[in-house]
């Protein structure tokens, strides 16, 4: 495995010139707190780094049961989920953040058919990515759909 610096792809290694912290997050009332499932072990560990250098907490699991106990443990304002989960079908826990939560969600998996992308969205996705992604992409989806939900929350 190896960094391509070229562009900063997170798969199959990040390059450390895009990571670095900032103060783009929005005002003060908005949460850093991540939760990121994926099972593929170099994945889960370079994303949580990036995310980490780029100003998340980032609690990162590698299964549908280890996400309900940390649902449990702490709030979080996001979650990154994959699809390919070895206990369940991610897209249940996109369901079950949609009917019980406010969290923003986004899927980032390697199912790329339009099929695929349609049903993460019915089922309550805010953002659909392909693996591999840019780790400045992912960063700056995850500002974005957390600085509009707590824009929202302010203005109920």
């Amino acid at each position: 495995m190896h960094a391509n610096a070229e562009n900063g792809t997170i798969l199959p290694m990040l390059s450390s010139a895009h990571a670095i912290a900032d103060d783009s997050f929005p005002a003060a009332d908005f949460s850093r707190n991540i939760i990121l499932v994926e099972d593929e072990p170099d994945i889960r560990l370079n994303l949580a780094d990036y995310l980490t250098r780029t100003g998340f907490d980032v609690t990162a699991v590698d299964s549908g049961l280890k996400f309900y106990h940390a649902l449990a443990e702490r709030p979080f304002a996001a979650a990154i989920i994959d699809l390919g989960l070895p206990d369940m079908d991610g897209m249940q826990l996109v369901e079950y953040l949609r009917n019980n939560s406010a969290m923003r969600c986004i899927i980032l998996t390697a199912r790329t058919s339009v099929d695929d992308r349609v049903s993460g969205y019915d089922s309550g996705a805010d953002l659909y990515l392909c693996k591999p992604v840019e780790g400045r992409e992912l960063t700056a989806a995850l500002k974005r759909i957390i600085q509009r939900s707590s824009h929202n929350q302010l203005s109920v």
